[in-house]
Parts: C-alpha cells; structure tokens; sequence
C-alpha cells in the first residue's frame, strides 16, 4: 500500500514539472498567429504599411538574407564600369529604307532619305569624322608598290577589267619604313586580316588605292559636281584639259588616268542625256539617281570600278551622292 502512494505522488511530481515548462499565451504576445513577425518578412511588413508603395513580393531582396549568406557578393548589386553591359542597339536585320551619304543642296534628297549612317539587313556602321590631321597623316605615307600609270583606255577591252568585288584590298606596313606601305589584294577580306593585312577597301586594289586618293575621297565631299565640269569643259578643251583639272582636283596622275577614262566613255554614251541635266540635282525625289548620273553608272561605272579599285562606296566614306546601304562598306580610316 504505501509502494502505491508513492509510486503515485511520484507520478503527480513529473506531471507537474512538465507543465510548469508550457508558457500560456498573455494579452502581451500576439492574438493571431498571422499577424507574428518573422525575421525574413520584416521588409514585407515595412512595405505593406506604406499605402504609396507597390511590392512585388518575388523580387523582394531580404537585407538580412543578403547579409548572412556567404556566397553572396554585396558589390554584385553596385554596377561596375567593367560590367558587361548588353547591347541593345545590335545590327538590325531589317530592310534597309533609306540611303547612305551626306546630302547637300545638290543631291536633292533630305536628311531623312540619306543618312551617314545606316542599321539595317545585319550591318551596323556610322561614317567616321576625319580631319584635316588626318588626312596630312594619309597624304605623308609613301606607297611602295604603285601600279603603273595606264597609258591605253580600258574601255576599249573592258573583258580585260572584270569586277571581283569580293576581294579585299589589304593594306601592310613595311618592317623598315613605319610610314610606308605595300598593297596587296586577298580573295576575301578573311583572308586579308588572317595576314595581318589591314582592309582598306573592299574589290580588288587598282589605280585610285592609294592613301593619297583616299585623301581626295575624303577631303572632297561631292566629287560628282568638279568632275562633271571638267568632263563638260572637256568637250570643247581636250583630253589634256580634262587630264589637268582633274589632277588640280588632287588626284594623281595614277587616279586621275582612270577618271579621265571614265569622263570620256561617259561624254560617248550619254551626251545626249546629259547635257539637258547639267544644273539637275543628283537624284529624284524618290531617291533614284537622274538620268545623266544613272547613265554613267550603267555605262562606265564596271569598268571605272575594276581599274580604280578604290571607291567612294568600298572605302565606307559618305558623299553628296547617296548610295544604298547595302552597298556601303564599314571602314574606319584612321591608320
């Protein structure tokens, strides 16, 4: 009997210690358990009693989370100058709906027609601005391989001056001279860069390649109104005539040969469409070219293109005779 009892008051103790560990819920603690604060909701809290915020409840990020996880880096949220940034003006692949050139009063386009710069059917290219120092550093260079002066008219045997205009016309320093050169054409402009060559034109190199006729592209923005003056002159002057004012143009006499060739095939072909033209602007107002102009293109420009190996299109350069973009090359000129 007393083995029972006190098996039994021994019960009661062990009841009464586990109770007394169970903490009752006082007018103090928290009514409802929903309304508890976890520590990783305090930033939810914090925005929901601001009625002028709205909070996305996925793109939340917990300070105390930040600060407690080891694998997470603080200056990851702070841009860097050295962040790659994504680029969100890549080439378009879009058509091409204007033309490339820098319009004047003589092209009869507006800005919104003819752009120096162009984003369309995936190329991305803005003309570069050159200087006057540049173009003093373009004329100082000493071209060491020039071809010879032309001394017959290769509009006579044009089968002679085919237009391979997927090479690329190269451009390599002498180990000797740092202001000399050699040009040298590539089957491809791949080809050119994969021998260290620098790409100064796309098309086989010709007679108007050189860094010096560069100079003349660049430092003459509308070339179509001085060489047709001088072709127009020439009708009453003479080749010799059209020879010289082409050569005070800049050109030298390598380059000027070709633009003499060119004017004269273009005074036999298109005489007749061209002399009602001589004050019309270059293009009509739905961007075509005029008739005269047009004419020279159709009639002379392949072979003028084949032997002057330079152009203003293949060098990426702009002019007051606007071109399609597509026929533009992207290059940079500043050697």
């Amino acid at each position: 009997m007393t083995k029972s009892i006190l098996l039994i008051l021994f019960a009661l103790m062990i009841t009464g210690c586990e109770e007394s560990k169970i903490q009752p819920v006082t007018d103090t603690d928290a009514e409802d358990n929903d309304t508890v604060i976890e520590s990783d909701e305090t930033v939810d809290i914090a925005a929901d009693n601001d009625p002028h915020k709205e909070v996305d409840d996925e793109n939340i990020i917990d300070d105390v989370d930040v600060y407690n996880d080891p694998d997470m880096v603080f200056d990851d949220f702070i841009p860097d100058e050295n962040d790659e940034i994504p680029d969100i003006d890549d080439a378009s692949n879009e058509p091409c709906t204007y033309l490339f050139g820098r319009p004047n009063e003589n092209t009869g386009l507006s800005w919104d027609q003819c752009k120096d710069f162009y984003n369309c059917e995936g190329v991305k290219f803005t003309a570069p601005v050159y200087t006057e120092s540049d173009i003093a550093i373009l004329n100082s260079k000493i071209h060491l391989n020039a071809l010879p002066v032309l001394t017959s008219d290769p509009y006579e045997t044009p089968e002679l001056y085919p237009l391979e205009e997927e090479k690329a016309c190269g451009l390599i320093w002498d180990t000797l001279n740092p202001d000399a050169y050699t040009l040298e054409t590539f089957d491809s402009i791949i080809e050119a860069e994969l021998a260290g060559a620098r790409v100064t034109h796309t098309g086989a190199c010709g007679h108007c390649s050189s860094l010096q006729s560069l100079a003349v592209y660049i430092y003459q923005g509308d070339l179509a109104t001085p060489v047709k003056k001088c072709t127009l002159d020439s009708i009453l002057m003479g080749d010799d005539y059209l020879m010289e004012c082409l050569q005070k143009l800049g050109f030298d006499e390598n380059c000027a040969k070709i633009w003499m060739y060119n004017g004269k095939n273009t005074k036999k072909e298109c005489m007749t469409t061209c002399l009602p033209l001589q004050n019309a602007v270059y293009h009509k107002s739905d961007g075509s070219l005029n008739d005269c102009i047009q004419c020279d293109e159709d009639k002379s420009g392949p072979v003028f293109q084949a032997v002057s190996g330079r152009t203003r299109r293949n060098s990426g350069l702009p002019t007051a005779l606007c071109r399609p973009c597509n026929t533009i090359s992207p290059i940079d000129h500043h050697y």
